[in-house]
């Protein structure tokens, strides 16, 4: 069964409307990957044990990458259950989640350099929602909406260094706008009758701070979909646009540069120069240089 939801993406026009309705609530939209959290209380001939295990949402297990979270995750004892959040490491210094910190630890296989980067750069499980508690399934649920999967969230789940429920607020606009001043991803926004389902849903949704920037590109690569990847070096953005392929291609084929709108968030990494998650939206040709 497909467990992972999808979500549909709103803007910020939106927001005031939604709060109106006094049926949605945001939370944080933590920049990391999601995951599921299986925590199973075992009966053994010497008492309970508990086994922790973390797959992410392409059914991938990452147990051994993240062994502070096994450790401490903050679950009341007793309780067995399917959390579902996001695994990402907050940088202090930046005030911003750090995917590429987090990224680096997620492929590591050697033991010691996981116990060097755990040390390095700690990951923590933000919980948002509940996927089964003690024997109880929350997929297509009717008696579990997520305003009484959030109360069981509340009940069980133990803030510490490695564990947190993300908190909701009402207050939609002021939550959005206070994110974005931090330079940070945005929000979700959550009906509170919202059913856990697999797949797509309308009823939560994805509020991203997006940055628009005219970026120059030099080349393309030919995509065997008939689309364009457009590089200049720093740089890789799809351009699936079919009104603009060919003039953006004979643009640079001709001229060796074109200039392009490209969405993208939270500015370009510290690290690589590359700008985050580009998405290309328009075409703008030549300009004076």
């Amino acid at each position: 069964m497909q467990q992972t939801m999808l979500y549909k993406e709103t803007n910020p026009d939106q927001l005031e409307m939604l709060e109106q309705t006094g049926k949605f609530v945001s939370q944080d939209k933590i920049d990391g990957d999601n995951f599921k959290v299986y925590c199973t209380e075992r009966d053994i001939y010497d008492g309970k044990r508990r086994e922790i295990r973390l797959i992410n949402r392409h059914e991938n297990e990452y147990t051994t990458q993240f062994p502070e979270i096994i450790a401490g995750l903050g679950v009341k004892k007793g309780v067995s259950c399917v959390l579902n959040g996001e695994l990402a490491y907050w940088s202090e210094e930046k005030q911003i989640y750090d995917f590429n910190k987090f990224r680096g630890r997620q492929g590591l296989q050697d033991k010691r350099k996981i116990m060097t980067r755990r040390l390095q750069y700690p990951c923590k499980i933000y919980v948002f929602d509940l996927i089964e508690y003690n024997g109880i399934n929350m997929v297509n649920n009717p008696h579990y909406t997520f305003e009484k999967r959030y109360q069981i969230l509340q009940r069980i789940i133990l803030n510490n260094n490695v564990t947190e429920l993300v908190p909701i607020r009402t207050d939609l606009v002021n939550h959005f706008n206070e994110e974005c001043k931090g330079n940070r991803e945005g929000i979700m926004v959550k009906n509170i009758d919202n059913l856990y389902c697999g797949g797509r849903t309308n009823s939560i949704l994805k509020c991203k701070n997006w940055h628009f920037s005219k970026v120059k590109f030099t080349g393309f690569e030919e995509n065997k979909n008939d689309t364009i990847t457009l590089t200049n070096g720093t740089d890789r953005v799809l351009c699936a646009s079919r009104d603009n392929i060919d003039v953006v291609r004979q643009t640079i084929k001709q001229l060796g540069y074109s200039y392009e709108v490209v969405r993208h968030l939270q500015g370009r990494s510290k690290d690589s120069g590359k700008i985050r998650e580009g998405t290309y939206k328009e075409h703008i040709g030549v300009i004076e240089e």
